[in-house]
């Protein structure tokens, strides 16, 4: 952890900065970075000042050490190998064949624009100034942005982030910088991360080539699943009526209905909740580690931890969105068969479990790329273009996850602050009873703190996987029926298993118009766990209701 705190001097800075263009010149496949040299330059320094017996003799300081790994390296980005063992291959750029990072994920949008690579690298080689609140993955992706690589996912959040950031580039201390008076921010940094240039008249360029290729990609994805949704509505034309407007009335259908939604719901639960677990156990270690470096006894130590908690809780947007869309766009699938099956309807109609290959568990813990890429539902891998894959590049859709999480987030800061006062208090009272003092009051404060957040951090994880995996799950096969084109009625389906909430077990079988919305206790809502109009906790939290769309004959 002392690594990254090495200060560069002026001089090894300049010494590098050579290094970096004299090696651009004649290597420009696998171009090099002063953020770049100047990690492995932190590396060098503290391996020489921990690891003194691995030192040659001939070696007389840190910065010769440092210097020799550097040099290193770059043979190693040159030439595709090192001349010794390897080191610092997570540095290496992510096309690099000897790069430990993980290979560019999605598909790529072609011809990046050559201001959005250069400004990517310039925030590379700015990332001294980046401040705390940048994520791992921003880094990642301005690496492949540098090289050229966009995916389709990365365009659509750029679009969105550029519009929702360009504030942070309106600061004093970034007009400061303009104006060649101070140091760049860590919004003009995170801005260059992502392909924007920072002077006011091309400020907005990247966004509008972003935004261009959204559209461009929407086209593409309505064109692709036009052929797919024709096919399916002649085979269901094929159908008498009686058998169109009656095939989700029945009691078998509903629960076969209901036991897909269910089980295809639970391998969503699962990875939320791994996923919402990860951010707030990493949230935990912080609090520990800051806690550890800062007494907790001291006045005002809430509040600075408090600021930690906002800080990091920020960073989780990023590590939400994708995973988010994906779960919209894998019951958009399941709602699609449930309309368009993609064989014939007949008198006899009932869902199969061949007909709808049922959801397994088998692959609950596949990894986050393959949950973002491919979800849980067999048929999205087939091959198949939906109306909802392009939901991924609709405004209205990307606004709505973006909506859950700007909602989500800030609650779960306050009750993480409200959790640790909670422990700060009681571990205080505990101290004065025990009648520990100093260092012992301070370890015993930070273990009981500790230990409170990661028994709730669990059931926190569940509840709010559970929550938001419902109104993902229904916005999704919301989205999915009207994309299909066929006018449709709601009905309210609950799980009917006697933990039915009686609010929701007397709504089950209401049935209203596509464009209406259910009233229950007051409130509406458009579909379960949904929050639009305002319907309180005790309404959506830990729901699992679903609603069955059924052709409606104009």
């Amino acid at each position: 952890m002392q690594q990254t705190e090495v200060k560069v001097s002026k001089r090894i800075e300049k010494i590098l900065k050579d290094k970096v263009t004299e090696h651009n010149e004649d290597n420009p496949k696998y171009r090099a970075t002063l953020g770049m040299l100047k990690a492995v330059f932190r590396r060098g320094v503290g391996a020489y000042n921990t690891n003194p017996s691995s030192v040659r003799p001939t070696v007389t300081s840190s910065d010769q050490w440092a210097l020799a790994r550097v040099n290193g390296f770059l043979y190693a980005l040159r030439n595709g190998k090192f001349k010794r063992a390897k080191y610092d291959t997570d540095l290496l750029p992510s096309n690099h064949p000897l790069s430990s990072k993980k290979s560019f994920d999605g598909k790529a949008v072609g011809n990046v624009p050559s201001y959005i690579r250069a400004n990517a690298r310039r925030g590379l080689d700015s990332l001294e100034f980046a401040g705390d609140g940048l994520t791992d993955k921003t880094k990642r992706e301005a690496r492949d942005m540098a090289n050229g690589n966009i995916s389709e996912g990365k365009v659509v959040r750029m679009n969105a982030w550029f519009l929702r950031h360009v504030s942070d580039l309106e600061s004093p201390r970034a007009n400061e910088y303009l104006r060649g008076e101070g140091k760049m921010t860590a919004g003009q940094v995170a801005w260059l991360l992502w392909g924007g240039s920072l002077g006011s008249k091309g400020r907005m360029k990247a966004q509008q080539w972003a935004e261009r290729q959204v559209a461009r990609l929407e086209r593409e994805k309505n064109f692709a699943s036009a052929r797919e949704l024709i096919e399916r509505r002649s085979l269901l034309r094929e159908a008498k009526w009686d058998v169109r407007l009656n095939r989700f009335r029945t009691k078998q259908s509903k629960d076969s209905m209901y036991d897909q939604f269910d089980e295809l719901l639970g391998n969503w639960d699962f990875a939320l909740a791994r996923q919402y677990y990860g951010l707030l156990d990493a949230q935990r270690k912080t609090i520990d580690k800051f806690l550890a470096e800062n007494s907790p006894t001291i006045v005002g130590v809430q509040g600075l931890v408090n600021f930690q908690i906002d800080k990091t809780t920020k960073q989780w947007q990023e590590d939400l969105v994708d995973v988010y869309q994906s779960m919209t766009v894998d019951f958009a699938y399941l709602q699609t068969s449930f309309l368009l099956p993609d064989e014939k309807a007949d008198d006899n109609y009932v869902f199969t479990t061949t007909e709808q290959e049922r959801i397994t568990r088998a692959r609950r813990r596949k990894p986050r790329k393959e949950i973002i890429e491919e979800g849980f539902y067999p048929r999205r891998r087939g091959g198949a273009q939906l109306p909802i894959d392009r939901q991924a590049f609709n405004k209205k859709s990307a606004k709505f996850v973006q909506d859950r999480l700007d909602n989500l987030l800030p609650d779960m800061a306050k009750t993480q602050k409200n959790n640790l006062n909670r422990a700060l208090r009681k571990s205080i009272d505990e101290v004065a009873d025990l009648g520990l003092t100093g260092k012992k009051a301070e370890d015993y404060m930070r273990k009981e703190i500790s230990k409170v957040l990661s028994k709730k951090n669990l059931g926190r994880a569940m509840t709010i996987a559970r929550t938001e995996g419902t109104a993902l799950a229904n916005y999704g096969m919301n989205q999915s029926a009207k994309a299909t084109g066929i006018p449709t009625t709601k009905e309210w389906l609950t799980q009917r298993d006697g933990r039915v909430r009686d609010a929701h077990l007397s709504a089950d079988g209401t049935e209203v118009g596509e464009n209406e919305a259910f009233v229950i206790q007051g409130y509406k809502l458009n579909y379960p766990a949904d929050t639009s109009f305002g319907a309180p906790p005790s309404l959506v939290c830990n729901c699992r209701c679903t609603v069955i769309y059924h052709e409606k004959r104009i």
